[in-house]
């Protein structure tokens, strides 16, 4: 196995879809792809021609690499190799199709992923920098004071003795916190219903366009989109919910209507579909990468200052009013 990460991923990814689009050879190009580029990249790309040359499928070749978008770019691959072998045609549009939308979901994933790390870098360098405060001052301040029962509060005091001998156990416990978040948001696929809704409503529309069977279509775009509950049975139809669902709202098309019969109209309304739940994932995300940590920020320094103010200086300002 190779473990990619996003970008990594995007980058092949990108490299077998400019090869079915030009329909070049596959092995040929993760040869070259391999000879080009250093690290994990060249050696996905090498471990992949291998299989390839074995006689391997493409969609079981890429298992070697290790990424939560693994199945779904297997899901495209399998769904491409299939309808051409029922069509009989060595047309790769679809592959193209699919592997680039996948290859921009990855990219997306990595900049919100960067856009996340960035915005709350700040929150936890305050509250580090507000423990160190607590530590390395307030603590030692209130312990070594004269006469700390009568000046410092009882809550204070036992705090400052706390932290006077368990000074490593709660950074000890934020790094394995945020350690297990970063593996666990790592294996996420998708972060937002919206970003699964667009990717179904544009595979689905992808593979119609080229006679995909619609129940075929569905249960592609679903597993593609990490949406299983949209599977409605063995074969599910455009006239299923929640798929009619989305269709009547891209379209207007009802589901008494044969949807065959208006599969350019269902395609357009879909691709405009997919837009809208996009600019949702993007406002969504606007949420996590801005509005929340500025607010943590905020609420953070504001507590820090007033809670320092409150039981530190005011006892401070007391006792030397009493003088």
């Amino acid at each position: 196995m190779v473990r990619l990460n996003d970008q990594q991923f995007a980058n092949l990814l990108d490299e077998l879809a400019y090869a079915a689009a030009h329909d070049l050879p596959l092995p040929e190009t993760l040869d070259r792809l391999r000879d080009q580029r250093l690290g994990k990249v060249a050696k996905a790309a090498e471990a992949i021609s291998e299989r390839l040359k074995q006689g391997v499928a493409l969609d079981d070749a890429i298992a070697i690499v290790d990424s939560p978008m693994t199945g779904s770019v297997q899901t495209a691959l399998s769904v491409c190799r299939r309808t051409r072998d029922a069509t009989h045609s060595v047309s790769h549009a679809l592959d193209h199709r699919l592997l680039s939308r996948l290859s921009d979901h990855l990219r997306r994933r990595s900049h919100l992923s960067q856009l996340t790390r960035l915005a709350w870098a700040y929150p936890v360098i305050l509250l580090l920098a507000a423990y160190a405060v607590l530590v390395g001052v307030i603590a030692p301040l209130v312990r070594n004071s004269l006469d700390a029962n009568e000046i410092w509060a009882p809550w204070l005091n036992r705090m400052a003795d706390f932290f006077h001998h368990n000074a490593w156990w709660p950074p000890i416990i934020l790094v394995v916190v945020v350690f297990a978040l970063a593996k666990l948001l790592r294996r996420r696929v998708f972060v937002s219903q919206p970003s699964r809704t667009s990717l179904f409503c544009a595979s689905l529309a992808d593979q119609l366009e080229v006679g995909v069977p619609e129940s075929e279509a569905i249960i592609a775009a679903a597993k593609l989109s990490n949406q299983q509950e949209i599977i409605k049975g063995d074969a599910p139809k455009l006239s299923d919910a929640p798929t009619a669902t989305l269709i009547r709202q891209a379209t207007g098309i009802g589901t008494d209507i044969g949807p065959v019969e208006h599969t350019e109209g269902i395609v357009t309304g879909l691709r405009i579909l997919s837009l809208q739940y996009d600019d949702k994932s993007h406002a969504r995300q606007r949420w996590s990468t801005t509005i929340i940590p500025q607010i943590v920020t905020l609420v953070l320094g504001a507590g820090f200052i007033l809670a320092y103010a409150y039981s530190v200086l005011r006892p401070i300002y007391l006792e030397v009013e009493q003088w």
